[in-house]
C-alpha cells in the first residue's frame, strides 16, 4: 500500500514533469501558450498521472526521461557547456535507480546522439 510520503513525492514529480514539459515546449517553440496546451495534454495522460498514484517510481521515472530529452536538447544547442551532458548523466542514472526499464529510453537517447553526430560529421567524445 502506498505511503502518504510516497503519494507526496509522486505528486511533486507529476507537478515536475508538468513545469519541465511546459519549459521545454515554450522553450522552442517560443510560444508559452503552446508550452501550456501540451503540459496540459501530458498532465491528461492516464500513464502519467494514474501510475503516480501508486506511489512506485512512476511519475519520477516521467519526470527524469523529460529532464533527459530536456538536458540533451540543450546539448545540441549548447555543446560547449558540459553542464548539459552532467544534467543528462544524472538525469539517466536516477531513471535506471527509479525503474530499471529506463534502458529502453537511454537506448533511444545514446541512437539519436549517434544519429546527429553522424549528420554534422562530428564525433562527441563527452557524450
Amino acid at each position: 500500500m502506498p505511503t502518504p510520503t510516497g503519494r507526496l513525492l509522486s505528486g511533486l514529480a507529476y507537478v515536475g514533469t508538468l513545469a519541465v514539459v511546459y519549459r521545454l515546449v515554450a522553450g522552442l517553440t517560443g510560444r508559452r501558450w503552446m508550452g501550456a496546451l501540451l503540459a496540459l495534454l501530458a498532465g491528461l495522460q492516464f500513464s502519467l498521472w494514474g501510475f503516480g498514484f501508486q506511489a512506485r517510481g512512476y511519475a519520477l521515472y516521467a519526470l527524469l526521461h523529460w529532464v533527459a530529452v530536456g538536458t540533451l536538447l540543450a546539448h545540441w544547442r549548447q555543446p560547449r557547456q558540459l553542464k548539459w551532458l552532467v544534467g543528462n548523466m544524472l538525469a539517466v542514472a536516477a531513471g535506471y535507480a527509479v525503474v530499471p526499464t529506463f534502458l529502453f529510453y537511454h537506448a533511444a537517447q545514446l541512437l539519436a546522439g549517434a544519429v546527429v553526430q553522424l549528420q554534422r560529421r562530428r564525433f562527441e567524445g563527452q557524450f
